[in-house]
């Protein structure tokens, strides 16, 4: 594990109108220290809202979402 993905679940809400419903959930990456010699780069997150833990498309709200490019 090189990090982690942390959501607070009361900033997570609802934008856009009545024709574009949005989802808006603001994440925080967490990456772990690592050594002087080792680098990260993080450049795709995806995303995707499941009914339960197993990650399955009959459980699946809505579709996947790519993120492009990250800026931290």
């Amino acid at each position: 594990m090189v990090g982690k993905v942390i959501v607070d679940p009361g900033e997570i809400r609802g934008v856009g109108d009545w024709y574009n419903p949005s989802l808006y959930i603001p994440i925080k990456i967490q990456l772990y220290p690592t050594k002087k010699s080792e680098q990260l780069a993080l450049i795709r997150l995806n995303a995707s809202i499941h009914l339960a833990q197993t990650q399955d498309i009959t459980n699946q709200l809505g579709a996947k979402v790519d993120a492009i490019p990250i800026v931290v």
